[in-house]
């Protein structure tokens, strides 16, 4: 699989559970919300925030409020993941 066609499909859950998993950090950004509310959120409330990551991310639109926020910072550890897997395959 090229990497063109890997970075076009949608995060799985899997990936993201990983990337929730690899993060340390306690600390809270400007949206007051602790990564470690993020980590500990139930099925559901993952699959509705990867939900909200793949619309982000097959559409190519980040909001602006998400700039300062634990959000972007996992989306981007998502991002990095796929690129790193491309380049494995």
């Amino acid at each position: 699989m090229n990497q063109s066609s890997i970075l076009n499909e949608p995060i799985t859950t899997s990936e993201l559970i990983s990337c929730l998993q690899e993060k340390k950090s306690n600390s809270c950004r400007p949206d007051k919300i602790p990564f470690l509310l993020t980590q500990n959120l139930s099925i559901k409330g993952k699959h509705l925030l990867l939900q909200l990551y793949n619309n982000v991310w097959l559409s190519g639109n980040i909001q602006t409020i998400w700039k300062n926020t634990n959000t972007l910072k996992i989306a981007f550890s998502l991002f990095q993941k796929k690129k790193k897997k491309t380049r494995q395959t």
